[in-house]
């Protein structure tokens, strides 16, 4: 499925969309976002099954530098910076390693 297809614009985008604004209404905000990663997956999958993993492996990174990034800025480190452009720069590989 690409972004521009029709299955993607008139069905798989209004249901993500309304169901994550559902989601979020009624339940705890952790549940939305636990819904948008699964639909990522899924949107992923349903393109190619081992971009699922592609995808996988980038969560997990960020969700790491961005807890760090967090305590950083809680303790007023210095280092924030550093790890901030580190944080992007890894993102810039990335993507570029698999485009």
């Amino acid at each position: 499925m690409l972004f521009s297809s029709y299955l993607f614009i008139l069905a798989f985008l209004p249901a993500v969309v309304a169901g994550y604004f559902l989601i979020n209404r009624y339940l705890p905000a952790v549940w939305g976002r636990l819904f948008l990663l699964s639909a990522s997956l899924a949107f992923m999958g349903l393109w190619n099954v081992h971009f699922i993993l592609v995808l996988l492996v980038s969560v997990a990174v960020n969700l790491l530098f961005g807890s760090f990034l967090s305590r950083a800025v809680a303790k007023r480190s210095p280092i924030g910076k550093p790890v901030f452009i580190a944080a992007i720069a890894a993102n810039i590989l990335y993507l570029g390693f698999f485009k």
